[in-house]
């Protein structure tokens, strides 16, 4: 499953030859060193990232990445210069986090050669804690784009706390609404208080809350607007089971005039049409797939 995973996000990209940084790696890198001239970009210090998944279930923070470069406020074109320009951008469960997703899409293309590959990993909200949030809009991404953000807003914070619950990706495919919830109001409450009364510190949440069709829907919108200089080149929505959905982004050619752009970018979206409501698995139907499966491969 692994290797699966990883040929998906690497579809687009040849480590081998290629210069490239990976967003947030933690403690699972899609790639390694060794196998590849890839640095690793975080929004803080590694003792820092230790420290905060210390109790993260699922993280071992002894095997956090070092960050080769920690991005700021600066744009991560200023921080990365002395690379220059680089080959693909590798982000998994990055791009819900970033307070303005308008300006970091921008921020990326000033730092890839043209054509060059964004490879994200994307959650997708309908089998993830994020079950109840309601989904994000391109109003939404526009307005923190107009405030310039740069942490989440008090609003984002409240909804990551007050309306997370405690679901399987299994179990949202076989039709849970929702599940316990992880925190109190009062909790959710705490962590806007918290916030409000240190402005320095970062509340790291889920801004965005996203399925494959309200992504390409976003996207389309900051195309039209000329905000967005991406088209896409692959698009894997979520699989049966899985809480995740994978899309290669290319750069568009900026031997192109605007039109030219916008009529490849559209068209790259219209090649992939996702409905958010989907076809939920009953098991025991599933069982009796898979038998009948095996009893044909027997005749």
């Amino acid at each position: 499953m692994k290797a699966k995973r990883k040929q998906t996000i690497l579809r687009h990209i040849n480590p081998a030859t290629q210069k490239g940084i990976e967003i947030g790696p933690l403690d699972r890198p899609i790639l390694s060193k060794a196998e590849a001239q890839v640095y690793f970009v975080d929004y803080t210090s590694l003792e820092r990232l230790q420290e905060i998944h210390r109790t993260s279930p699922g993280i071992s923070p002894e095997n956090i990445c070092k960050p080769d470069f920690i991005a700021g406020a600066d744009p991560l074109s200023l921080t990365l210069k002395n690379l220059g320009k680089i080959d693909y951008v590798i982000a998994s469960h990055v791009i819900e986090h970033v307070p303005d997703m308008v300006r970091w899409f921008k921020d990326l293309a000033a730092l890839l050669k043209d054509q060059g590959i964004v490879s994200l990993v994307v959650p997708d909200k309908r089998f993830t804690f994020d079950l109840l949030r309601p989904v994000s809009s391109a109003g939404d991404v526009l307005e923190a784009y107009w405030a310039q953000a740069q942490r989440p807003a008090l609003g984002q914070v409240w909804d990551t706390t007050a309306m997370a619950v405690n679901i399987s990706a299994v179990e949202a495919w076989q039709g849970a609404h929702s599940g316990p919830y992880r925190y109190s109001l009062k909790d959710a409450q705490d962590s806007v208080e918290h916030v409000k009364a240190d402005p320095s510190h970062y509340f790291d949440c889920h801004c965005w809350v996203l399925t494959p069709k309200t992504l390409i829907e976003i996207w389309k919108c900051l195309s039209e607007l000329d905000l967005f200089d991406f088209e896409i080149l692959d698009f894997q929505s979520t699989k049966a089971n899985e809480l995740e959905f994978f899309v290669s982004l290319r750069k568009v050619d900026s031997n192109q005039s605007r039109s030219e752009q916008l009529k490849a970018q559209l068209t790259s979206f219209s090649r992939w049409k996702f409905q958010d409501n989907f076809r939920r698995l009953n098991p025991l139907i599933n069982l009796f797939r898979r038998a009948f499966r095996k009893f044909l491969c027997k005749c």
